[in-house]
């Protein structure tokens, strides 16, 4: 059992199961797979499979290695997860991944004992992130060190321009294609003598406003 947790708004679990299964096919059904409180989004698997009203997990099991992830959110701001006590069918322990989303708030786990991930049987796109073993009964803090980012990095936009001269040579038009990531602002302006004429994003089309100023 793998966990990755995003600290994303909301906050997400996505819950890894690796199963190897022996002998005939079977149905089975395994008690709360989800953390309590969670809303399950997602499940993918190439076995049959779905998420119960009482928050079981049922399977059509077959011999074989199997994965199944669950992506589920939770509604409301958390400070901490925990891993209950569950039935003698779950592992004792888990390993749990954190993405961090410093643009929204930054947090410190000091709680849980940090693993090499690469000593482990984690996913290896899960490889690159902090990863702690978590115990049945034991709690993931969050310590909250800022919130928001104050020294967002430089936007890093690109512009490609196409301009063609009007045939009385009185005016331009103007085609730019920028491309590149803002992280200190959400608007792009023109110049005050140029007339905009129509914005896309992503080929979809934006609206324009104009300034007060």
């Amino acid at each position: 059992m793998f966990r990755r947790i995003t600290d994303d708004v909301p906050l997400q679990v996505l819950t890894r199961l690796d199963l190897e299964v022996s002998g005939s096919q079977r149905q089975i059904k395994l008690p709360t797979p989800l953390l309590p409180g969670f809303i399950p989004m997602r499940v993918q698997s190439r076995l049959p499979a779905k998420i119960e009203t009482d928050g079981g997990l049922l399977m059509q099991l077959r011999p074989g290695r199997w994965q199944i992830e669950i992506l589920a959110r939770y509604p409301n701001e958390l400070q901490q997860l925990s891993l209950p006590t569950k039935l003698a069918i779950w592992p004792d322990n888990e390993i749990w991944v954190f993405e961090a989303k410093s643009y929204q708030r930054l947090v410190e786990i000091n709680n849980l004992p940090a693993i090499d991930s690469s000593q482990t049987n984690l996913p290896k796109q899960w490889q690159k992130l902090p990863a702690y073993l978590i115990n049945q009964g034991e709690t993931m803090k969050f310590k909250v060190i800022r919130r928001g980012d104050p020294e967002p990095a430089p936007d890093q936009l690109k512009i490609k321009r196409k301009i063609w001269l009007d045939f009385d040579g009185g005016a331009y038009t103007i085609n730019d294609q920028i491309n590149g990531s803002m992280t200190q602002g959400w608007r792009l302006n023109t110049l005050p003598e140029m007339q905009l004429g129509k914005a896309s994003l992503d080929g979809h089309n934006q609206p324009k406003t104009i300034l007060p100023e």
